[in-house]
């Protein structure tokens, strides 16, 4: 991977051989990540001062982009060398609090001129559709990716997430379609069922529109029971109840089942895309399954990327081979 900074002038400046990296990119929650490291030289002291973004070209495609939080310069009997380290760009709506306010029947735009692209993100794809938000109550405190995020689950909209080249992608998007088998080497496998935690139903009591219960008929069927009460704000809406619940019971089985690989190969995968997987040594079914996080990573040991995915529904086993693009 090259290595290139981008200072507060807008000038690009290219990094030295990098020596060690490890990038790590999920679906929102937690914020993507970067480390890289390489040999320091005098006259880069200038270009790590002034350095606010960062970008990773792989294969001559942007695979990581973010803001610079911290630069380590360290030098020893063994040379010098810097730590460079930051976020994706989600951070730069992360950091940036909210105004506390009620919007009533807020649509997309709004939320997007008000709270996002002030702050920096203007590299937007939009390919969902996004209702209006009847009531949308912004807290103290709330950061702008918080409000965004809280317009997308009420809106009826698919949650917002970066892609690797540092997009803004709101909507639903298939990604590319790989096949893990016994043609890819893997390195290890792990598949993991954690029942612990689920909710199977949630009682959401809200003073304006009395209470409601959402059942999470998937973990109940399979003797889950945990049951969780929870207050909605009065001014929510009723709509609002449902997702709350829905929303509570999406993060706890968000580890339900959890299937991780780690392939010789680099950045083999981002989140988003779908996997594949058959052939395996734990002798799980042929199936597709959606990776939520990857972590990538090279140093004096090795380099790899390590895949963290979950289940899809199973797909038709005659599904279009063309489709499938081989790692």
């Amino acid at each position: 991977m090259t290595g290139i900074v981008t200072d507060y002038a807008g000038f690009d400046w290219e990094l030295p051989t990098l020596l060690e990296w490890e990038v790590e990119h999920g679906l929102g929650t937690p914020c993507d990540s970067f480390t890289v490291r390489f040999a320091y030289d005098v006259s880069l002291q200038g270009v790590l001062e002034n350095a606010v973004e960062f970008r990773g070209i792989h294969n001559g495609s942007v695979v990581c982009r973010g803001v610079v939080d911290e630069f380590i310069a360290t030098a020893d009997s063994g040379g010098a060398v810097v730590e460079l380290t930051g976020r994706g760009r989600q951070a730069r709506l992360l950091d940036n609090e909210a105004a506390a306010v009620v919007y009533y029947g807020v649509g997309l735009d709004f939320l997007l001129e008000n709270h996002v692209r002030p702050w920096g993100v203007t590299d937007i794809r939009v390919s969902g559709d996004y209702g209006r938000a009847s009531v949308l109550q912004v807290n103290a405190g709330m950061s702008q990716w918080g409000v965004l995020e809280l317009f997308c689950r009420f809106s009826g909209g698919a949650l917002p997430r970066f892609s690797p080249d540092g997009t803004l992608i709101l909507g639903e998007e298939p990604g590319i379609v790989r096949v893990v088998d016994e043609n890819v080497a893997v390195v290890w496998q792990r598949w993991s069922q954690q029942r612990y935690g689920v909710i199977s139903q949630v009682l959401v009591n809200n003073r304006s529109w009395g209470s409601q219960v959402v059942d999470n008929a998937f973990f109940q069927e399979r003797g889950g029971r945990c049951r969780r009460v929870v207050s909605s704000p009065r001014r929510s809406g009723y709509d609002a109840l449902r997702y709350t619940g829905e929303y509570q019971i999406q993060q706890s089985q968000r580890n339900w089942r959890i299937c991780q690989v780690e392939l010789a190969s680099q950045f083999a995968a981002f989140p988003g895309d779908r996997v594949w997987l058959s052939g395996d040594p734990l002798g799980l079914r042929a199936q597709e399954m959606r990776v939520t996080a990857s972590r990538c990573y090279a140093d004096g040991h090795g380099a790899g990327t390590v895949l963290t995915m979950t289940y899809t529904e199973d797909q038709d086993q005659g599904q279009n081979n063309e489709a499938l693009q081989r790692l």
